[in-house]
């Protein structure tokens, strides 16, 4: 009873071996060769082993054991020859789908990259917009302070012509000198205000820094604008960029499917081994 349980054990994977080579593989000649060889190779050295354990056994048992052992032997022995030529046949297919892999992480790096930038764009767009929405409210703020100074006391006529005439004295100065200039306002203002007297001054060089401060921030008004127009730029580019690595990120992707479509393929039919 054991020893037909171990036949069975033995005799079962060795019969699906067999069934496996025989189903899922057609053979060339020099493939044919190669498993005439083994299985050579194979009753040898199973001949070898009962002559070498069993010296007075009769011939013929001698030969019928060393085929029997020969089998299991056989199999294995095949079952890595076909596997190795397999590999061999499966080769092309994954080297051109470990190429597409490697297409495919590029682009998905690619594509992190751009959107990483876009996201970056968008987010100093937005701040910027936020700080010139400020400075536009500042500036229409000291507008509407000094318009208001302008029109009041009814002398708007001579009013606007000294603030044209402060604006043309500002005109051409750098920031530097803008900022001095508001320093030496400031400084009399100060000094005017704690004497406590001449009010007209103190509202006129308080008009005068109105002037000033428009003066300041004049190019902080005028700048973003220069700026959203080149980040808009930037995005754009960017955008195109995206879509066009969505593209080929959905071309190599294409392409990785249909190779590993053709291998599965390739291995559902019967291979035939060079």
């Amino acid at each position: 009873m054991q020893y037909m349980f171990l036949t069975v054990i033995v005799l079962v994977p060795v019969a699906l071996a067999i069934d496996h080579l025989i189903t899922r593989y057609r053979y060339s000649a020099k493939s044919r060769t190669v498993l005439v060889l083994l299985w050579l190779l194979s009753f040898l050295a199973a001949l070898g082993f009962i002559r070498y354990s069993f010296p007075g056994i009769e011939p013929a048992y001698m030969y019928f054991f060393a085929l029997a052992l020969s089998l299991p032997v056989f199999a294995g022995l095949a079952l890595a020859a076909v596997t190795y030529l397999r590999g061999r046949l499966l080769s092309g297919f994954d080297q051109e789908i470990g190429r597409l892999n490697r297409e495919l992480e590029r682009c998905h790096s690619a594509l992190a990259l751009v959107q990483q930038r876009e996201a970056l764009t968008g987010a100093r767009r937005r701040a910027l917009e936020g700080r010139h929405r400020e400075k536009l409210a500042e500036q229409r703020v000291l507008q509407r302070l000094l318009d208001d100074w302008q029109q009041a006391g009814g002398v708007a006529r001579l009013r606007a012509v000294k603030v044209q005439e402060w604006r043309d004295d500002l005109a051409g100065l750098d920031r530097v000198a803008l900022r001095e200039k508001r320093t030496a306002v400031q400084a009399e203002l100060a000094h005017l205000e704690a004497e406590g007297t001449a009010t007209d001054r103190q509202d006129q060089l308080r008009a005068q820094l109105k002037v000033v401060d428009l003066a300041l921030l004049e190019p902080d008004v005028g700048r973003p604008n220069e700026e959203l127009a080149e980040l808009e730029k930037t995005a754009a580019e960017l955008a195109a960029q995206r879509k066009d690595t969505e593209a080929e990120l959905e071309r190599v992707r294409q392409e990785l499917e249909e190779g590993q479509t053709r291998r599965s393929e390739f291995l559902s039919r019967q291979i035939t081994l060079g």
